[in-house]
């Protein structure tokens, strides 16, 4: 289930990135286009090395979940995938909490300026037993593209 779910959530990321690329190409503006580039190329420089990236990300999910009184039980490595010349990095991280400010943790990593998105989210309820409380927790699935 989890391989589908990477393999889904690659392929959307690609069909959008796509898209993004066709749309440049009509925009026609060469000074607009130019300034574009720029900035996505400065993107990827900035975005490129696989530790930076994942410490940015550590470091913001760990400030909302300390900001929403979350708890983050796993923040485990990339799994790396090469598609069409691209380079896709998918973090997988799970956390706990009440269900709003868990919502409040999703829509903070959608705000965060180009460091990638967040393409999967899913909630289970786990702790029924008898002795102990029913907890709610989200696993998210994060990826970002990197050129070769």
């Amino acid at each position: 289930m989890t391989a589908l779910t990477y393999l889904l959530a690659i392929r959307r990321t690609l069909d959008i990135r796509k898209s993004v690329g066709k749309m440049e190409a009509v925009a026609g503006n060469e000074n607009e286009m130019r300034s574009l580039h720029a900035k996505l190329t400065a993107l990827g420089n900035r975005w490129n090395g696989a530790d930076d990236q994942g410490e940015f990300l550590l470091e913001n999910v760990s400030n909302l979940c300390q900001q929403k009184k979350l708890r983050l039980h796993s923040f485990p490595n990339p799994e790396w995938a090469s598609v069409s010349g691209l380079k896709v990095a998918t973090y997988k991280f799970e956390v706990e909490g009440e269900y709003r400010n868990l919502l409040e943790l999703l829509f903070g990593l959608e705000r965060l300026p180009g460091s990638g998105k967040v393409v999967s989210a899913a909630f289970a309820v786990s702790g029924k037993q008898y002795h102990q409380e029913p907890r709610l927790g989200l696993t998210v699935f994060w990826q970002n593209i990197q050129q070769r």
